[in-house]
């Protein structure tokens, strides 16, 4: 609760919308050459705290408060002129300075200014005789202790609320829902205020020390739900990344499976060509199995050398299961293309991709359609991958992805957006469309400067 002796202290405010504003800037992602950003505000922030009651006499004329009688609608627009200037200011240096969402810095701002509706309270409710002017202290004795009891309360609130909320220099969370209840807690706190002194007159009276210690518990309340909320958020998303975790494992055991299956079946036509040998007389039949036998060996001998070696191992290994499965693969696949991809990356992107590809092609009912083509190349400074497969007719696209069809699309969704995450982190660009009953995954990745390629 702002009390009245701050309306007309220019310099008292300057903790209401500027250093408040600062202790939430501090755990948010910094925009570039944030120093001389935040010096800026701060020299413009001083500037205009103390030109804030002058701002709030305008509003009021404004909006002709000045004009009516006294009654609870005028001060409802007594409230709204003494917390939106408040606000705004906290907003423009927060978002100035740090780099984030509109509303989430809105929502930055809302809790500096209740930061501020904290310290102002306690400061009343521990020295009672400042909050009532005139007294025998001087403007600037008022103000200095105005500050080390600001000072003192935002600390508490950095360390124990400020610095958790965030994740990664941002809020992950939805601030819509608590921005509205926020901003209505803080004009609802003032307007109460405004009522209990100008109109009830219960300053003096042990009922203001109630609505005093009332607001103080409410905002300390309110810090904590957004600090219960950010632990739910991490929590979520930590079960998230559990989720995908072992759905991954789960499907690199199911790509194993395969690869095994195929080996297996493999070995055992080896076994009956050998036996078939041994025990054969006729030149021209050894000789159509010797050939069939050096087909067989030929589909496990590393036939792809694109210049990557995790490429070909990649590849090989999805050519195995293209084999094992029945689809019809076809690859040409320059490796020098995609050297500049770490091979974790290079392997989720692509083993995603190849392994969707699959699981659509076999759902091809005629045999022919069973196909799966990959070309990977370079363009001028660009690493192009492109992915054709059979694709189902009753494919939905939301976001320009397609939607799983499995039962739980928490875990199973994640491919697609993994291959679109993987691409925008190295700045490039992923489509992903259908075109006559074929599904075209299109990969485009901008080559670095620099890259250690033959080609580069």
């Amino acid at each position: 609760m702002h009390h009245v002796f701050s309306l007309y202290l220019p310099c008292s405010m300057l903790h209401s919308c500027v250093l408040s504003a600062v202790l939430f800037c501090i755990p948010l992602k910094k925009r570039p050459r944030f120093a001389f950003r935040l010096t800026l505000c701060l020299v413009i922030g001083i500037l205009l705290s103390g030109m804030l009651p002058g701002i709030r006499v305008f509003l009021m004329k404004l909006l002709f408060l000045d004009r009516i009688q006294y009654n609870l609608v005028a001060y409802l627009g007594f409230a709204l002129t003494d917390v939106l200037p408040v606000l705004l200011l906290s907003f423009g240096l927060i978002f100035l300075c740090c780099d984030i969402q509109l509303s989430k810095a809105l929502y930055a701002a809302a809790l500096a200014n209740l930061t501020q509706s904290i310290a102002s309270s306690l400061l009343v409710l521990l020295f009672p005789v400042y909050a009532h002017p005139p007294h025998e202290a001087s403007q600037y004795q008022t103000v200095l202790l105005e500050f080390l009891v600001a000072i003192s309360v935002y600390a508490v609130v950095y360390v124990a609320f400020a610095r958790r909320l965030p994740q990664d220099g941002t809020y992950r969370f939805n601030c819509i829902y608590p921005l509205v209840l926020l901003i209505a807690i803080i004009l609802t706190e003032r307007y109460f205020g405004i009522v209990s002194v100008q109109m009830l007159k219960i300053q003096q009276s042990p009922a203001f020390v109630f609505l005093l210690i009332h607001d103080l518990v409410l905002n300390v309340i309110f810090l904590l739900a957004q600090n219960l909320r950010s632990n739910a958020s991490k929590f979520s998303a930590d079960l998230e990344i559990q989720s995908r975790v072992q759905a991954l494992q789960q499907k690199e055991y199911r790509i194993f499976q395969d690869n095994m299956a195929a080996l297996n079946h493999k070995f055992h036509d080896l076994r009956h060509l050998i036996r078939g040998l041994r025990f054969c007389t006729d030149a021209d039949r050894s000789a159509m199995a010797l050939q069939e036998l050096e087909e067989n060996i030929a589909v496990h001998d590393c036939a792809m050398n694109t210049g990557n070696e995790a490429l070909d191992a990649l590849l090989s290994a999805a050519w195995l299961r293209c084999e094992h499965r029945g689809i019809r693969w076809t690859c040409m696949a320059d490796g020098t293309a995609v050297d500049f991809l770490p091979p974790t990356d290079l392997y989720v992107m692509l083993e995603n991709a190849l392994e969707n590809a699959m699981e659509a092609a076999v759902l091809a009912s005629d045999p022919e359609e069973r196909f799966l083509s990959v070309t990977i190349r370079r363009v001028h400074r660009f690493g192009c991958v492109r992915i054709e497969n059979f694709c189902p007719a009753d494919t939905k696209f939301s976001d320009g992805l397609p939607v799983t069809t499995k039962n739980d699309s928490a875990l199973h969704g994640y491919g697609t957006r993994s291959i679109r995450g993987i691409c925008e982190k190295y700045r490039g660009e992923c489509r992903m469309y259908i075109r006559e009953k074929t599904f075209i995954t299109e990969l485009l990745l901008p080559i670095p400067t620099g890259t250690n390629s033959p080609h580069a």
